[in-house]
């Protein structure tokens, strides 16, 4: 369960999150709720399922071609397909990707799923350029992270809702079996979001003293999710102790055996947030060499230390990191043409700042 913050891409925890979230809305939905109808934009592979119909058990996984964690459940989803053979029906639907006239997005998912090959036996199809399908089940269920998957139940009623492969595999057989206990889960789910609502109401008033207060006591309780809390501790504690900030994320880069992914985290925090000291700036600007060492995303790494000499008001600077940033860009199969195109314009503005 994640609190809406404006965040760059985060990849922290086995999950990617989008910095957005519906959790605490009184409209959201919760398991126990009916399934939100499935009417994807177009079926990639396997037969297409119209309805999801009663008596049958459905797995219904989000994902996206650019999610690293997505790819990574994509064995584990078919082994869970061949396991239930009969019993469970899997689909993937995948959402929010990038899509342009230049770059439209259906005919890279189609490459994708084409080639997983056997590594991808499942019901395959793509959401809508609206993002219809994300919007009536991730958003109308407070997720704002991929992969998530849902367990639909032989009601058309959602019984599970989760991120973990492994865990999924697990409440299969019991739901199967006809032992799982869906009011138990819902009553979890609603427990468990209760220091996400205290989270973003105290950030929402940007009292970071009170976040990190409900996040210390959120990591004792829940131990399991530690990896979300995390980044919104560091949020928190880079306005309360600065000093302190700097110290605990070192150690926590060092625990993450200094991984793309930690770097990522620490460097889009403190890109992201403002007024915090010079002397944390500076150092950011050392995360981002050391994560663009990596060349796991280089661009992105650059182009969060143009964002960091933004913050220093050091243009030049930001000059510098937008023009490593394009050029890095140019040779990254990763980097969408979107992406590439808003690194360009955003460089071609700060050229114009400074007069060159």
């Amino acid at each position: 369960m994640k609190i809406s913050l404006s965040l760059p891409i985060l990849f922290a925890a086995g999950i990617i999150f989008t910095g957005s979230s519906a959790h605490g809305q009184a409209n959201s939905l919760t398991i126990g709720d009916p399934a939100p109808a499935l009417a994807p934009h177009k079926w990639v592979k396997g037969t297409p399922i119209d309805k999801l119909q009663k008596g049958q058990l459905y797995v219904v996984e989000f994902w996206a071609t650019w999610c690293g964690p997505c790819k990574a459940a994509i064995p584990h989803l078919t082994e869970i397909a061949k396991e239930f053979k009969g019993q469970v029906e899997v689909i993937g639907i995948d959402v929010w990707e990038t899509n342009s006239a230049k770059e439209p997005y259906l005919p890279k998912v189609e490459a994708f799923v084409k080639s997983q090959g056997a590594q991808m036996d499942y019901h395959v199809a793509a959401d809508a350029p609206d993002g219809r399908l994300a919007k009536s089940w991730l958003t109308a269920f407070g997720e704002a992270g991929i992969p998530t998957s849902f367990v639909v139940d032989k009601e058309g009623k959602i019984a599970w809702i989760g991120h973990d492969p492994k865990e999924l595999q697990t409440v299969l057989q019991s739901v199967v079996g006809g032992k799982f206990d869906v009011a138990a889960a819902r009553a979890k789910r609603e427990s468990d979001k209760k220091p996400w609502v205290e989270l973003q109401a105290a950030f929402g008033k940007r009292d970071f003293p009170a976040a990190l207060a409900i996040l210390k006591s959120a990591i004792e309780k829940y131990p399991q999710d530690k990896g979300e809390f995390m980044f919104y501790y560091f949020v928190a504690l880079s306005h309360t102790d600065p000093t302190k900030f700097k110290s605990e994320a070192t150690a926590y880069i060092d625990e993450r055996e200094k991984s793309a992914d930690v770097y990522n985290m620490m460097t889009a925090i403190i890109a992201n947030e403002k007024g915090l000291p010079k002397e944390i700036y500076q150092w950011g600007l050392t995360l981002v060499d050391a994560g663009a060492k990596l060349k796991i995303r280089e661009a992105l790494f650059l182009n969060i230390g143009k964002d960091i000499c933004l913050n220093l008001n050091d243009l030049p600077g930001a000059l510098r990191y937008a023009e490593a940033a394009v050029t890095s860009s140019q040779g990254d199969t990763n980097c969408t043409d979107n992406f590439r195109n808003r690194m360009k314009d955003e460089r071609d503005e700060l050229k114009k700042k400074i007069g060159g």
